[in-house]
């Protein structure tokens, strides 16, 4: 397990190499968490790799990719940040823009032709769930090939407190003001 997200970090790795030369301070670590979220334990992953004119399945990209964010844990920060974590992995740092209510979320991030794409949405209707997708796209370091990774998962957000912050914590996951 630790391979493979080792190996999927590496793949995630093209999609984010420049964000770390200007780091904003969610790359930093030091900005305020504002809304956490847990994947859900059965993500939906494909992935197609694109090489001299044929598409393939990628089974161990998508494999890869599926234990990484399988129970992830989702932090968005104050600046627009979105990282996706497991354990003390980190498994993907990029921007994202969202809505002023914290409900709807567009994922982007493009280094050349690699890149990462989506959506998080928080149900408004009933906030303590709530969807997200991701389009993933990397290049061979050759530049002979590509691998697009989908995932679709549900998310589970802390309930609302109260008199306090809605984005609290599952017990020291993520959040802040526990």
């Amino acid at each position: 397990m630790k391979k493979s997200i080792v190996s999927l970090v590496a793949l995630a790795a093209c999609a984010f190499a420049l964000t770390t030369i200007s780091a904003p301070a969610y790359a930093q670590g030091q900005d305020q968490v504002i809304l956490t979220a847990r994947a859900d334990t059965e993500p939906w992953v494909i992935a197609l790799t694109d090489a001299g004119g044929r598409t393939e399945a990628n089974q161990q990209a998508a494999q890869s990719f599926r234990q990484a964010v399988s129970g992830s844990d989702w932090q968005i920060s104050a600046s627009g940040g979105l990282t996706i974590s497991k354990g003390n992995q980190r498994v993907l740092q990029v921007p994202v823009y969202g809505s002023e209510d914290k409900t709807y979320f567009l994922i982007h991030y493009r280094n050349g032709a690699a890149g990462v794409e989506g959506t998080l949405i928080r149900f408004r209707d009933e906030p303590t769930k709530g969807f997200a997708n991701l389009w993933i796209h990397a290049p061979s370091q050759d530049g002979k090939s590509v691998t697009t990774i989908y995932t679709e998962t549900l998310l589970e957000f802390p309930a609302t407190r109260t008199g306090g912050s809605d984005n609290g914590g599952f017990g020291g996951f993520g959040g802040f003001g526990n």
